[in-house]
């Protein structure tokens, strides 16, 4: 039997090295040889007898090999390809129907009912374990981005990710919980420890994204208002140096002056009110909502004097004239 297990790794893994897309980062020859390692591990942890790791072997080298042919359904294609090529050797057909039925249970909502299931679902779902898990697991993300044309995000795959360990992944065997659980379990804090950092790095993208908009608000405000005191100034000059070419626009200078000194101040403050900033800077230094604030404060502020100068501006070229006709 050892000849046609060796047959059985040098066909799958020319048929892995050769057909296999590149887009598969997780389902490659790698993982094919981590899961049976894992089983090799499980067959001397749990004692397993020479016809059961016999099966347990030919289905671990056999059980993604359909990804060769089809993303969806692979289960079939690899069962496809396992029962051809066993019985091109002769396999017994008792061995070859177990192979097919431990294939078919690496399904991940298909229920291990025996214990050669539940050491292939072990050793299948070994990774969670490892060190490399969250490697591992990043691979897998883009995978599926790239076979399904998926997006998902790093934030949306912890989350799965964390779902899997604490509700859908349990280890069976005595030997996987004795020596694997632990692994898991620290790969659990691992996600939980990510997941907070997104979700901070979440809340922070939400907060600059507001901040833009407040901001891109206060600039609009602060551009009509600078629009605006351009064409005040722009006119009163007109009116000053054109309309009043006669003594009066003596008279008239100091209001026109007190209308310019406000509309200056005005404009100033709104230049400053507008002009951009580093707001990432400013989100990692935890300013941004004081410097917001502060800007809106400017502008509201740049709103009064501006009424004000206008209004005390008309105010004294009122008084003035009325005494200059008097």
């Amino acid at each position: 039997m050892k000849k046609f297990l060796l047959s059985a790794e040098n066909y799958v893994l020319s048929l892995l090295t050769k057909k296999l897309y590149k887009e598969y980062l997780f389902h490659n020859v790698s993982n094919t040889q981590r899961v049976v390692n894992s089983i090799k591990e499980l067959i001397d942890g749990e004692k397993i007898s020479e016809v059961d790791a016999n099966i347990l072997l030919f289905a671990s080298w056999f059980h993604d090999i359909g990804y060769i042919n089809r993303k969806e359904n692979h289960i079939e294609a690899s069962v496809n390809i396992a029962t051809t090529f066993l019985e091109e050797y002769n396999i017994d057909n008792s061995i070859i129907d177990a192979v097919v039925r431990l294939i078919r249970v690496t399904k991940p909502d298909v229920e291990a009912n025996d214990f050669l299931g539940k050491i292939l679902k072990d050793a299948v779902s070994s990774y969670y374990a490892e060190n490399s898990f969250i490697d591992k697991s990043k691979l897998l993300k883009e995978e599926i981005n790239l076979l399904f044309n998926k997006k998902l995000t790093e934030l949306e795959w912890n989350q799965k990710n964390i779902k899997a360990f604490v509700k859908e992944h349990r280890f069976y065997t005595k030997y996987a919980q004795e020596t694997w659980q632990q692994g898991k379990d620290k790969n659990l804090a691992k996600l939980v420890k990510i997941k907070k950092k997104l979700l901070k790095d979440k809340s922070s993208e939400n907060k600059l994204e507001v901040a833009l908009k407040i901001h891109q608000s206060l600039t609009l405000k602060a551009t009509i208002l600078l629009a605006v005191n351009g064409l005040i100034i722009f006119s009163s000059l007109v009116v000053y140096y054109f309309v009043n070419g006669n003594v009066r626009s003596y008279k008239a200078l100091f209001p026109v002056i007190i209308l310019l000194f406000f509309n200056g101040v005005t404009a100033l403050s709104s230049l400053f009110v507008a002009l951009p900033f580093d707001l990432k800077k400013e989100i990692k230094q935890d300013f941004l909502n004081q410097k917001i604030s502060f800007k809106s404060k400017i502008l509201r502020y740049s709103y009064i004097v501006f009424t004000v100068g206008i209004f005390i501006s008309l105010i004294i070229f009122i008084i003035r004239e009325t005494r200059f006709l008097n």
